[in-house]
């Protein structure tokens, strides 16, 4: 095939995932005289399950030249220091997935390993005191790490924020198209093909045609280009994730607004509650094997505080990722893609971590297989790695109360999760890529809060002085308190630092 360079690129879809390629894309090729050219159905709106973000998202908003303050202003964003998981392994329990650093290193030897030492000699302390995210978390308080000591242990907090997915794609679009993206309003019925099966052009509601050399798939699950246009195979994990629905209802936000997403399990699946601004998003994701859309509905509204100032919307999905999320000419980004259970909020995050691997590996008009490949490579990895992530939060889980949890046991567990559970069993050991979007303070957290005690420890901590190892302890701990109960609460940092 002949090399020529693009010289123009078509996205179809608007949404965040839509919106966020075109952002990264008009940032990258700035001045290379590229036309980006973003189709937006009028008809069709955003479904808002990705509400929610983790920190690399912060740090890709940072790499756009986004001010981050204007951004959290205009998209009634609220601050995020992690994730509240409660009833998960046993009704009544919780644990904290936080952001950031967990603890200090003593003795040049991991922090964890004297965790799991003092879990043998029945210390039930919760991970979470030492975990300076946590902590403000829990006490409703919140301060910006970056704006902290270097060696303080505030700095060792990490932060995502809440944000509102419609204005999320309203700023963007102001973004792009000040950066000379066209959206052009239509709506995308069909492609034409090349003779070599390369998507030749759009074929829009108006019987028009719209010409470009690569494609971008941001249609959502209808998957237009990448699943009806090329007929890409789906790989289904629905062997190892049984839910496949959820309804979403926003209610008012009578005031308070904890800076973390609560997650509870449920019987038939589980739910989120995300404070923003000016509402709060509500969500309940289950097994549709176990629970019709009414019932649903009802059982939704009965974990909500006040009525929902929303219409009730439903999102049904196919836990799993495409086989090739880049073939030939075009590139599934967002729900197009795959999906996952937003239980630990990655959507927004494999969308931007999508594009700037393909803006890495930027082609020409032949679009190598050989960039294909290794783009593929790379995302299939990280989903994989979420994956099994997710599965964790299942899979260590002492429930068996409903049908839907004794479902859950009988799921297949992934092989390279069953090799970290292994690992970690044996010696409390992380092992990890150090591509994997979640560190090994995620895994300890979440190791730790479902209760998973190793049978025994990192041997090479024995030579330090464990009655000085607690002393430690205490003291990281009563900081740590201290810390927090200092600090401004989360509403009034917002309305100080942030004033809409």
């Amino acid at each position: 095939m002949e090399h020529r360079f693009i010289k123009k690129m078509a996205i179809v879809g608007g949404g965040t995932a839509g919106w966020i390629a075109a952002a990264a894309l008009a940032k990258a090729l700035h001045n290379r005289g590229i036309e980006i050219v973003l189709v937006e159905s009028p008809d069709i709106g955003i479904v808002g399950v990705g509400e929610s973000i983790i920190p690399p998202v912060i740090s890709f908003l940072k790499r756009l030249g986004i001010d981050e303050i204007d951004f959290v202003r205009e998209t009634q964003a609220s601050y995020k220091l992690g994730n509240k998981f409660t009833d998960w392994n046993v009704k009544g329990d919780s644990y904290w997935h936080p952001f950031g650093k967990i603890g200090v290193d003593i003795d040049d030897r991991d922090f964890f390993a004297f965790v799991q030492k003092a879990r043998q000699l029945g210390d039930t302390t919760e991970l979470w005191r030492y975990s300076p995210s946590a902590v403000i978390a829990e006490a409703g308080r919140y301060y910006s790490p970056a704006a902290a000591q270097p060696d303080s242990l505030l700095a060792g907090a990490d932060y995502a924020v809440h944000l509102d997915a419609t204005l999320v794609a309203k700023y963007l679009r102001n973004y792009c198209e000040q950066r000379g993206v066209e959206r052009r309003a239509a709506t995308v019925t069909d492609a034409s093909l090349t003779e070599n099966g390369f998507i030749e052009a759009l074929i829009l509601d108006d019987k028009t045609r719209l010409q470009a050399d690569f494609f971008l798939d941001c249609s959502g699950t209808s998957a237009l280009l990448t699943g009806k246009v090329l007929n890409t195979p789906y790989l289904n994990w629905n062997n190892y994730l049984a839910c496949n629905s959820a309804v979403i209802a926003h209610s008012q936000n009578q005031g308070g607004m904890p800076p973390f997403t609560q997650i509870t399990a449920r019987d038939n699946g589980w739910s989120w509650e995300i404070p923003l601004r000016h509402r709060i998003g509500n969500g309940f994701v289950y097994c549709d094997e176990f629970c019709d859309s009414a019932s649903a509905e009802k059982q939704l509204l009965s974990f909500i505080q006040d009525s929902p100032i929303s219409e009730l919307k439903h999102f049904n999905f196919n836990p799993g990722k495409r086989e090739k999320l880049w073939y030939k000419n075009c590139l599934a980004l967002g729900f197009a893609a795959g999906f996952l259970e937003p239980l630990e909020s990655t959507a927004i995050y494999l969308s931007a971590k999508g594009i700037e691997t393909f803006i890495s590996l930027f082609p020409d008009t032949s679009c190598s297989p050989a960039l294909a490949q290794e783009y593929n490579r790379c995302m299939t990895s990280e989903y994989e790695h979420i994956r099994d992530f997710l599965v964790l939060h299942y899979a260590l889980s002492n429930r068996s109360d409903t049908p839907f949890w004794q479902k859950i046991k009988t799921l297949d567990v992934p092989r390279t999760l069953l090799a970290k559970i292994a690992l970690y069993q044996a010696q409390g050991r992380i092992y990890r890529n150090d591509a994997d979007v979640f560190k090994p303070q995620s895994w300890h957290a979440l190791f730790d809060g479902m209760g998973l005690i190793p049978e025994f420890y990192d041997p090479l901590i024995e030579s330090a002085d464990f009655n000085e190892v607690q002393n430690i302890f205490g003291q990281v701990r009563e900081l740590m308190s201290k810390m927090a109960n200092g600090l401004p609460r989360h509403a009034d940092f917002l309305a100080k630092h942030c004033p809409i």
